[in-house]
């Protein structure tokens, strides 16, 4: 969270530098999970796949980077 470390004092001036939403990587994750299963899972039902919404509220400004449309399944 970008206040972390305020009582310290400490300022992370640079906290919008990078996205820390990793859990948006399925495809270097486990291979057998619930999310993982199927790939309809992201790019049929579009359950799993990350959105505006589903943001860390006061996470990163980087993590908007990481939004994308699924690519349809062939």
């Amino acid at each position: 969270m970008r206040d972390t470390f305020a009582e310290s004092g400490v300022k992370m001036e640079k906290f919008d530098n990078l996205p820390n939403y990793w859990d948006t990587s399925p495809h270097n994750i486990k291979k057998r999970t619930n999310r993982t299963k199927s790939c309809d899972t992201c790019h049929v039902e579009k359950t799993g796949f990350l959105i505006r919404e589903t943001l860390i509220k006061g996470g990163s400004k980087a993590n908007e980077g990481l939004i994308r449309e699924p690519k349809p399944l062939k």
